[in-house]
């Protein structure tokens, strides 16, 4: 035993590789031990997997009531108890929890905070902390709704990614306690070298990093890289991620006018997105609402500033907490091929600009750098939940 606060930290999957925020905000608490709860385990270990560097413990199950017709019924007119785990479910997760003896619980996600609040009450002080379907998304049905707003108010305290997520959440009756924290990455590496530079002549290189997906709107922005290209402008464009348009995106760019200058790299290790991040010019993403989800915060985006890159980036979710008009890179709306086009088109024409918006994108990432998040986060923490007596 550490002696520290003992915190709990339930998210839906132990070591799923797309959540690796959040064993970086583990590693960084220094007040308290963490403690990692989770429904099930993916298969892929993450940095060695968390058992091997904390204790984990799994709830077993699943954290969604079976689906029955009562229930549907129950969740399409708002009612909270659509989404009430069973008797046994219920007792199996309280005994989890508060059989660990936990000072107090970080959720992640509201889809777990419903079944763990149900389950143990007020017998814990539960931080919650959304990301992005979760306050999107999630809120579309009438069952999660209710229960959301039956719990919410109960948190001792709500952490949000972005600024949209309060004002999304607002209607369900927030708690006293909020905070607006991003996540944030590791800028180690990347804020050391310079800002990238365009020899005269040189192509644009343009650069998108994440899902090959269409609420990433990666054919949107092959769209508006070749509308550049019919204009004349040398373009070169660089996807890193995986999805399923990949190979949407490879046969139109063959038969488009920047055949032979699309590269999919596919999914990079982190040193490799550094290094690509590196040569290119711009890093643009265009986020579209899609399904009802809405972008948390857009980690790509502080690695991309970070390493010197100007942001062209839709107006949606939390990006415009951290890509300022005109400052560090230029803003968009939605579905705005032709905005984003002639964004990328005023950085390929001025090249003082655009490094002077990369030295300025650079300066706003390191706010977001892991370890100040953590910090933050922590200090929400430590105010939150008190240490028990004994």
């Amino acid at each position: 035993m550490s002696g520290r606060p003992r915190l709990g930290i339930v998210t839906t999957e132990l070591d799923r590789p797309s959540e690796v925020w959040i064993l970086r905000q583990a590693r960084g608490l220094r007040r308290f031990e963490p403690v990692l709860f989770g429904w099930r385990r993916d298969g892929e270990a993450l940095g060695g997997g968390a058992a091997a560097e904390f204790e984990t413990h799994l709830f077993g199950g699943d954290p969604r009531p079976p689906a029955t017709t009562w229930r549907r019924a129950l969740g399409r007119l708002g009612r909270p108890e659509a989404l009430r785990p069973g008797s046994r479910a219920r007792a199996a997760l309280r005994e989890t929890l508060l059989g660990a003896g936990l000072d107090g619980v970080l959720c992640h996600f509201a889809w777990n905070y419903i079944p763990l609040m149900e389950a143990v009450g007020d017998a814990l002080p539960v931080v919650l902390h959304v990301h992005g379907r979760d306050a999107s998304a999630y809120l579309a049905w009438p069952g999660n709704r209710g229960a959301l707003r039956r719990h919410l108010n109960r948190a001792a305290h709500l952490v949000a990614v972005g600024r949209h997520q309060l004002e999304a959440l607002a209607p369900l009756g927030l708690p006293a306690g909020r905070s607006v924290i991003p996540c944030g990455t590791p800028l180690a590496g990347l804020v050391e070298p310079p800002v990238p530079e365009r020899c005269p002549g040189a192509p644009l290189r343009i650069v998108n990093v994440g899902r090959l997906s269409p609420e990433k709107g990666v054919l949107e922005t092959l769209a508006a890289a070749e509308r550049l290209a019919r204009e004349g402008q040398e373009i070169a464009l660089t996807y890193i991620g995986d999805g399923a348009l990949r190979a949407e995106i490879a046969a139109r760019s063959a038969a488009g006018p920047l055949a032979g200058r699309v590269r999919l790299a596919g999914w990079l290790a982190p040193e490799a997105v550094a290094e690509a991040l590196g040569e290119a010019h711009v890093f643009t993403l265009h986020s579209r609402p899609a399904g009802g989800w809405v972008e948390g915060f857009g980690v790509a985006i502080t690695e991309a500033g970070a390493r010197g890159l100007p942001i062209v980036a839709s107006r949606l979710g939390g990006i415009p907490d951290q890509v300022f008009e005109g400052e560090n890179g230029f803003l968009f709306a939605p579905d705005d091929v032709a905005g984003q086009a002639a964004a990328l088109a005023r950085l390929a024409a001025d090249e003082a600009l655009r490094r002077r918006m990369g030295a300025r994108a650079r300066a706003v990432a390191r706010r977001f750098d892991t370890a100040l998040m953590v910090a933050e986060l922590e200090a929400v923490l430590a105010a939150a939940i008190p240490r028990r007596p004994g």
